[in-house]
């Protein structure tokens, strides 16, 4: 299991983790951040997950401005889905 340290952000149901990977050499550190909305009980799910590939950049645009959408549509309590987003 991988220790994961956690933010959480005070706003609506948004939720910013990150977990520490194993290092591959020694001085290399890597985290894999996890952007998580809504309840976490709900019956729908959304997973979106963004740079797989390191030429698949168009991903964490998408990734970046939906994050502003689904601010603003927290905010407003209008999230009835658990939306995961992954920008790796």
């Amino acid at each position: 299991m991988f220790p994961i340290t956690e933010l959480r952000v005070t706003m609506g149901t948004k939720t910013i983790k990150q977990h520490i990977l194993p290092a591959s050499s020694l001085g290399n550190a890597r985290t894999l951040t996890v952007i998580r909305y809504g309840d976490q009980t709900a019956g729908n799910k959304v997973y979106i997950q963004a740079g797989l590939h390191a030429d698949e950049a168009p991903g964490f645009l998408v990734i970046h401005h939906l994050i502003n959408l689904l601010d603003e549509a927290d905010a407003a309590n209008k999230i009835d889905a658990q939306i995961l987003l992954v920008p790796v």
